[in-house]
């Protein structure tokens, strides 16, 4: 009778120990293993973080013709194509455009405009326009648009003139992200 109530007792033991284990067990070593996973951010031990503005597949840059006149379609820069055709936003995607580059001589001032659809009804839709003056005195002109102007999705090519000619296009840089 002594052996079988030790037997009971040492088995009832060894019992609600297991069921306090394995109730215990899965928190412990859950904790465990998100202290030795867990990231600081701080100084000593900085996390990386991406900017897709420098992402090649993101970046782009149109040449504006402003040596023509009139209102001119511009188009993107790329090496690996000859021709150069009218550039527009690609179906669900904003181009956001950080950098308008310029020049102008002769003296006085001048007024470049970019011209693009907020809809995707085209130019006969809404229609948005900036403008910039600048100084015409033989050097080239930079705009920096931080955050950025963005130009939504549209269908038709993007238009940019110049209120006096110039020799060279003026170049407009930004980056493409989804809407």
């Amino acid at each position: 009778m002594r052996f079988a109530k030790r037997f009971l007792m040492v088995a009832g033991t060894a019992a609600l120990a297991g069921i306090l284990a394995s109730a215990i067990a899965p928190k412990a070593a859950h904790g465990l293993v998100a202290t030795l996973v867990q990231i600081t951010n701080g100084a000593a031990n900085p996390v990386f973080t991406q900017d897709i503005r420098g992402s090649a597949t993101q970046i782009l840059e149109l040449a504006c013709p402003t040596d023509q006149g009139n209102l001119n379609d511009c188009s993107q820069v790329d090496p690996s194509t000859p021709t150069l055709t009218a550039y527009a936003v690609p179906k669900g995607q904003n181009f956001v455009v950080t950098q308008i580059e310029t020049q102008c001589g002769g003296g006085g001032t001048d007024s470049m405009s970019i011209i693009y659809p907020l809809t995707d009804a085209g130019y006969d839709g809404n229609l948005a326009s900036r403008f910039y003056g600048f100084p015409c005195n033989s050097t080239t002109v930079e705009f920096s648009l931080q955050p950025g102007l963005v130009i939504p999705y549209s269908g038709v090519a993007i238009l940019a003139s110049n209120s006096k000619l110039t020799s060279n296009p003026t170049y407009i840089r930004g980056y493409l992200t989804a809407n």
